[in-house]
């Protein structure tokens, strides 16, 4: 009979360890992601919206979308508010290798017929960026703007279309919002934020207000 001796079964400890600490983990997000699909289902039954766990991550050529790899989309929500039909769902995706940053977000998304452009908080890279190559647009009447946000387009009216008060408005948020116009669809979430169950109604109210202020102060339609 074979006799393991303690050194064995340390070793078998030391590889077995990880590998118990790595199930836990899986598993207690696996949890924790089904307790908030859960929730969002009972909320969105509540009013009637429909409501589907899982769905296909949308190609529509927004930047969000190419971020990242192992994408995921899911509790997707259709909402329908003042003449607008908002699809609100959940967006994962992980940036780096085995020991990379894991992101998700509430993404509100809805057709609209504004000049394509990138709207998103800046970043220390996107100023040390911006001194090799320049892409961000800047406005120099609204510093705070252009220091607080990123702004790209290829539309040469796109400095235009961002007039005075559409600067104002987001230079004054306490919280940053990104903002991104491509092919007749926009899509509003803030990075790494998810929507709480209960205030799914508030999210939507405050983007359908965002969509408005871009829809009432865009000069290119007066």
């Amino acid at each position: 009979m074979t006799t393991i001796t303690p050194k064995e079964i340390g070793m078998v400890l030391l590889y077995a360890f990880p590998v118990l600490i790595f199930g836990i983990i899986t598993l207690v997000k696996y949890l924790i992601r089904n307790s908030r699909s859960n929730l969002l289902a009972q909320k969105a039954a509540e009013h009637g919206y429909p409501f589907s766990k899982n769905q296909q991550v949308p190609n529509m050529g927004f930047e969000l979308f190419d971020k990242g790899w192992f994408k995921k989309a899911s509790n997707n929500i259709t909402i329908k508010k003042r003449g607008k039909k908002w699809e609100l769902f959940d967006f994962f995706y992980k940036e780096g290798g085995k020991n990379g940053r894991y992101y998700t977000q509430s993404v509100a998304l809805v057709e609209c017929d504004l000049p394509e452009f990138v709207l998103r908080p800046e970043s220390f890279l996107d100023r040390l960026s911006d001194k090799f190559v320049k892409r961000d647009i800047d406005f120099e009447q609204s510093p705070i703007f252009s220091e607080k946000y990123v702004l790209k387009s290829e539309d040469i009216n796109i400095k235009t279309f961002f007039s005075s008060q559409i600067q104002s408005y987001f230079a004054q948020r306490e919280d940053k919002v990104c903002v991104e116009s491509k092919n007749n669809n926009v899509i509003i979430y803030k990075e790494n934020k998810k929507v709480k169950p209960e205030e799914i109604n508030k999210f939507i109210d405050e983007a359908n207000r965002l969509l408005d202020l871009f829809e009432r102060n865009n000069p290119l339609t007066k």
